[in-house]
């Protein structure tokens, strides 16, 4: 209950941030995805079926409140949440490089799956060069400069939450 409990502060909190508070901070019209760290993050510490529900449902808000193709970036982040999950085996958490260089990959494949979809959606030809140099590099770096202070506190609040939740858990069988 308390995991629950927690993905939905959670989501909630970074999606008011996303959505309302930062981009009134924007750098050159770009902000950080910190609903994508989120599923990333969830993916690699919860697996794959808590990654691709966290990204479910973090795409679907934000599908919602960009009213846009409604189910694009809930089909997006679910994928994104899946595939990170699968790399809860290899206990990555510990290496503070990696979950951000995936964070980072995660964030050029979900920006290179936008580029293509508004290509097929709305049939125009899109300079690939403007796109890449202009909107995708700049967001991955200021996603993964975010994760750097982020993916810390949520795996810190994951580790606090399910650690508790085991010994209370043990206490009750007792």
């Amino acid at each position: 209950m308390r995991k629950i409990l927690l993905s939905f502060i959670s989501i909630l909190v970074l999606l008011i941030l996303q959505v309302c508070v930062f981009p009134n901070f924007a750098l050159g019209g770009i902000i950080p995805n910190l609903l994508l760290i989120l599923v990333s993050c969830y993916g690699f510490l919860r697996g794959c079926n808590d990654g691709m529900i966290a990204g479910f449902i973090c795409g679907l808000l934000l599908d919602v409140f960009s009213m846009n193709f409604l189910g694009f970036f809930a089909f997006a982040y679910m994928f994104i949440g899946y595939f990170n999950g699968f790399l809860k085996d290899f206990n990555i958490k510990e290496i503070l490089f990696l979950p951000i260089l995936f964070i980072a990959v995660s964030d050029l494949a979900l920006n290179l799956f936008s580029y293509l979809f508004l290509m097929c959606m709305l049939n125009k030809h899109f300079n690939i060069d403007y796109y890449f140099i202009r909107v995708i590099v700049p967001e991955l770096i200021f996603t993964s400069i975010i994760a750097l202070g982020l993916y810390p506190l949520v795996n810190l609040l994951d580790e606090k939450f399910l650690n508790v939740t085991a010994t209370e858990e043990k206490d009750s069988a007792v």
